[in-house]
């Protein structure tokens, strides 16, 4: 999901008319939506929405991510669950670990963050995003320290 300008309307001519919605905000909206592939989420948001959304659900930030087509980099969340929803603590405590864990790759510390990220997955098994940011983890190591590492991932799949 995501938020900002966009044209939405009846769109064509009297010969060829449909339904439809054009502009950027649009096109990161469907990237986004393939985002849910990778991460294994349902629901994936983008930072404008998750101003709007922050107030009224639990929101965990995955990262910051460069998606195909787009130069600029989107800090991408994904939607738990209404405020009013009480967690299971070990969806908590998972949801936590997997914060720590990003802080840790945002500094390059890969041991911490793959230890953060395995924990958060035993506690909340079905979280693949913790999985993906293992892998993520695992690659970076290999490559060494990374000058002015940003941690935004580049994106490529669609």
């Amino acid at each position: 999901i995501n938020t900002g300008e966009m044209l939405i309307g009846n769109i064509g001519s009297k010969y060829r008319f449909s339904y439809g919605a054009m502009g950027d905000n649009v096109n990161l909206g469907s990237r986004l939506e393939g985002l849910n592939k990778i991460y294994g989420t349902n629901i994936i948001i983008g930072q404008n929405t998750a101003e709007y959304a922050e107030k009224h659900f639990t929101l965990r930030m995955l990262g910051a991510v460069a998606v195909k087509g787009k130069q600029k980099p989107e800090n991408v969340y994904e939607l738990i669950a209404g405020k009013d929803k009480v967690l299971p603590d070990n969806h908590r405590f998972a949801l936590d670990s997997y914060e720590k864990g990003y802080g840790h790759y945002k500094r390059q510390e890969w041991d911490a963050a793959i230890d953060c990220f395995s924990r958060g997955h035993e506690l909340w098994g079905r979280d693949i995003s913790c999985t993906v940011m293992m892998q993520r983890c695992r690659m970076y190591r290999e490559m060494g320290h990374i000058e002015n590492f940003n941690g935004v991932f580049i994106e490529r799949r669609k």
